[in-house]
This record gives structure tokens, sequence and C-alpha cells, in this order.
């Protein structure tokens, strides 16, 4: 019981870190998108 147990907490830290990287990653290219939406707005406005 103690071994499944331990393996599973392993496991769920492992996948909990690699979403928040995931998410982290996600949040960074929408910022870029971002970024790249206004200059586009921009180089039309002006």
């Amino acid at each position: 019981m103690k071994a499944p147990a331990a393996q599973y907490v392993a496991n769920w830290r492992r996948r909990t870190r690699a979403v928040a990287q995931h998410e982290r990653g996600r949040a960074w290219l929408l910022h870029r998108w971002e970024l790249d939406a206004a200059r586009v707005l921009v180089l039309f406005l002006v």
C-alpha cells in the first residue's frame, strides 16, 4: 500500500508541474500573439 501511494504522489506532482509549465507557455504564446496583433493594428492605423 505504501509504495503505490508514494508512486501516485510522485506521478501527481510530475503531472501538475508539467501542466503548470504548459499553462505558462500558453500564456506566453497568448501574450506574444496579443503583441503581434497590436503591432498589426498600429501598422493599419498609421
